[in-house]
């Protein structure tokens, strides 16, 4: 999944819809976003 910056959404913007479906590809796995 190196498409984490590429998203559509943003870069920061599609970083933070990507941690709520995978937080270990973003190494934020201690971190659980409540989306």
């Amino acid at each position: 999944m190196s498409q984490g910056t590429a998203s559509p959404a943003g870069g920061r913007g599609g970083a933070l819809a990507l941690e709520a479906y995978c937080p270990r590809v973003t190494g934020t796995d201690r971190v659980r976003p409540q989306a």
